[in-house]
């Protein structure tokens, strides 16, 4: 395991630049200068991962940038590769953000107006340095992300966490001033304690884990944002982008139903949603990205780089260089999976109805409540010992090589529920939603409840997924409701509906350990009893918003 940083191969183009913060930290970087527009508005982008690796393609989005008038800056951020100080995330990108900016806005070759761009943990340094309040800062592109990374749910004592991603996030890239290899972590996430997860041969990764498990989430948002979350108080402009199938859309649409809605700037937030995961990789029916511009090609990058970057420029350009008024974009852009772009003046959207269809003890999803046939109880055993596995070999590229769910369906602690095959298209639009009473034992448990695409060939896709953990009243079945994840997805004629409902999905989601145990400190895991009631008077449904094109 090496502790010297790969610091890549510096690009021609950039100087490099060093920014000293209020503490005396000395923060590094690459600025690529716009000389033929001299004074420009600068794009900043704060980001762990490097400024010259090929993992985030940091010098050709700067040239791009700088092709269209921008000055750049990609920033180490504390303790990263050439960047001094403490090797903790989060909690220094307030004020660090803010130091950065103050510096920027005072060059002589900076026209005063910033701007700032990122995915995932560089989304976050957005949302840190917003919270600031730098005045020069003037519009944020937070992609793929939320307000913290990991995201609150990662370490969730009282509904399904996602621990594992975080695990395997931190020891890869806080352990040491570089990144490791994946194959270089040897992690223990199945079930507790998950607070020794982490081992000793990662001391720093270990240090940053526990010391976060063990102070709390509440605490933890105290310390890196003292004023309170950003999203109720944002003051600027933003174009969120997310998409359909990353792993963070469900910490992500949290935050823009608050900033939409409540911030100050509430009237100037606008949303782009696509048919994409984590890395930007694109939907395709057949299972693999519809082109790959992460491992190499650089003719696939070379024509990526519009796809990314042409919206914001248009979205920066407006706010960085003083244009009167709101950008004229629409409020909220979506892409309808095998279908089409469409526009929105909300998300989700208004103009849907609403479609359910009834849970049978047959397996079936049926539109007509008198086919759901008797009510019945469906019974599993939840092991945690052996847990339903989520099958994606990488969570933040799972777009690469999209799993068939079929490999699961025939286990005996996974209930599915099949429908017709649509005549004509259904374009399934906004939030689907689970109602089922459930019951088990052990105090509490978790439903995983995955909606899927049924193809005509016997595979099955992933559309989305929502969980919930229920607290169980002791042989009286409980109402549960499980919103699944945000999704527009057109289901094609000819493809069926297929609901999974189980208990695990694992390294996805932290194991529950079939007790009330506390998984961050506790190793004992029980089996227990979890089971559904289906029925044409069971109250168990699932109902699709659909867009009114085809109701």
């Amino acid at each position: 395991m090496s502790t010297t940083p790969d610091l890549g191969v510096l690009d021609p183009a950039a100087e490099t630049t060093v920014i000293t913060m209020r503490d005396g930290v000395r923060l590094h970087g690459d600025l690529f200068r716009a000389r033929e527009h001299d004074p420009a508005p600068v794009v900043l982008v704060r980001l762990p991962y490097g400024t010259a690796r090929g993992y985030t393609y940091m010098p050709q989005v700067a040239h791009y940038l700088t092709g269209h008038g921008f000055t750049v800056l990609i920033q180490d951020v504390r303790g990263r590769f050439r960047s001094e100080g403490d090797r903790t995330p989060c909690v220094h990108e307030v004020a660090d953000g803010y130091d950065t900016i103050d510096w920027l806005a005072n060059q002589p070759w900076c026209s005063g107006a910033v701007g700032m761009l990122g995915t995932s943990y560089y989304g976050f340094t957005q949302w840190a340095a917003a919270a600031s309040g730098h005045p020069a800062l003037r519009a944020i592109v937070p992609r793929y992300t939320c307000h913290l990374i990991p995201p609150p749910v990662a370490f969730a004592t009282d509904q399904v966490g996602w621990a594992p991603d975080a695990i395997n996030w931190i020891t890869g890239i806080w352990n040491t001033r570089g990144m490791l290899a994946r194959d270089e972590e040897s992690l223990q996430t199945m079930h507790g304690p998950l607070r020794e997860a982490i081992p000793p041969a990662f001391p720093n990764a270990r240090r940053i884990w526990q010391e976060r498990v063990d102070l709390g989430e509440a605490a933890f948002l105290r310390r890196v944002y003292s004023d309170g979350v950003p999203t109720r108080r944002l003051a600027i402009p933003a174009l969120h982008v997310g998409g359909w199938w990353d792993n963070t859309k469900r910490a992500q649409m949290p935050d823009w139903d608050v900033v939409s809605t409540v911030a100050p700037a509430a009237a100037e937030q606008y949303l782009v949603l696509g048919a994409t995961d984590h890395r930007d990789l694109m939907f395709s029916l057949d299972g693999h990205a519809a082109e790959d511009h992460l491992h190499g090609d650089d003719a696939a990058l070379e024509r990526y780089l519009p796809r990314m970057l042409d919206l914001p420029i248009s979205f920066l350009n407006h706010y960085l260089r003083d244009h009167d008024g709101p950008w004229p974009g629409p409020r909220v852009r979506y892409e309808l999976t095998n279908a089409a772009a469409r526009t929105a003046t909300a998300w989700p959207p208004t103009e849907t109805t609403v479609r359910r269809l009834a849970l049978t003890a047959a397996g079936e999803l049926t539109p007509d409540v008198r086919d759901a046939g008797a009510r019945q109880t469906l019974e599993w055993t939840h092991d945690p010992q052996s847990p339903v596995p989520s099958l994606a070999a990488n969570d933040f590229e799972i777009l690469a090589d999209l799993p068939d769910e079929t490999q699961i369906h025939d286990r005996a602690d996974v209930c599915i529920f099949t429908s017709q095959p649509v005549e004509e298209p259904w374009d399934i639009v906004g939030r689907p939603e689970l109602s089922v009473r459930v019951d088990g034992d052990g105090g509490t448990g978790d439903l995983i409840v995955t909606l899927c695409d049924y193809l005509p060939d016997g595979r099955a896709w992933m559309i989305s997924e929502g969980t919930i953990r229920v607290r169980f009243m002791g042989g009286e079945p409980v109402s549960a409701s499980i919103v699944l994840g945000d999704i527009a997805y057109r289901v094609l004629s000819g493809h069926r509906l297929r609901l999974a409902i189980s208990g695990s999905r694992w390294p996805r989601y932290t194991v529950h350990p079939g007790n009330e145990n506390d998984v961050f400190t506790s190793a004992a895991t029980n089996t227990a009893r979890r089971s559904i009631v289906v029925g044409s008077d069971s109250d168990a449904y699932l109902v699709l918003p659909i867009h009114e094109e085809h109701r």
